[in-house]
């Protein structure tokens, strides 16, 4: 395939072309990315609407981006988090926020190496807490007007309340099971 641009001007007398200058130019590569960008596009979207306990967010650059999924999740519109960066801290549960504070500390100041994954707590719109996993990769972009660079985070946020809850469960399990050993031997 090859995908070439013309532009063309005449010069017209008695509603007739008499001379024409033109250049061409092959736009190949750039018609090409454009449509490897609309299927990469389509496939993040598809990915997303399949998954609906999944968020994915870009925060602390220039711009901010929170996918639409959180609404499903959280039950916030995206718009309550790129509206106001704080919103999403007021909303991580009292009792684990010093710890992600402290996670996220660390992180930055050894420099930002690897992923980032944590465990927290957090309030959804109708005042329940569910346990999300949050996995967090630090991104390095351009400022376009002023040519520094611009660092912000992205991640995901996966819903992993069902599995917090069976591993509780097991752990009690796992509690009785110890105790109920323990007064067999001493019966024995």
């Amino acid at each position: 395939k090859k995908f070439l641009l013309n532009n063309l001007v005449g010069i017209i007398e008695d509603e007739r072309v008499i001379r024409a200058w033109g250049i061409q130019r092959d736009v190949t590569q750039s018609r090409l990315a454009d449509e490897e960008i609309r299927k990469i596009q389509f496939r993040l979207a598809t990915l997303l609407s399949n998954l609906p306990d999944v968020v994915l967010y870009e925060t602390g650059g220039s711009s901010e981006f929170v996918s639409e999924n959180v609404m499903n999740l959280l039950g916030y519109p995206s718009s309550k988090f790129t509206s106001n960066r704080d919103f999403f801290n007021s909303i991580i549960h009292p009792g684990d926020y010093k710890l992600v504070e402290a996670k996220i500390k660390a992180w930055n100041s050894s420099g930002r190496p690897g992923i980032l994954n944590m465990e927290f707590r957090c309030r959804r719109s109708d005042g329940v807490y569910i346990w999300l996993e949050d996995h967090m990769v630090a991104v390095k972009g351009e400022k376009e007007s002023e040519g520094k660079e611009d660092e912000s985070m992205a991640g995901v946020l996966i819903d992993v309340s069902d599995h917090k809850t069976t591993e509780e469960k097991l752990k009690q399990l796992a509690e009785k099971l110890s105790t109920s050993n323990k007064e067999l031997e001493q019966f024995a």
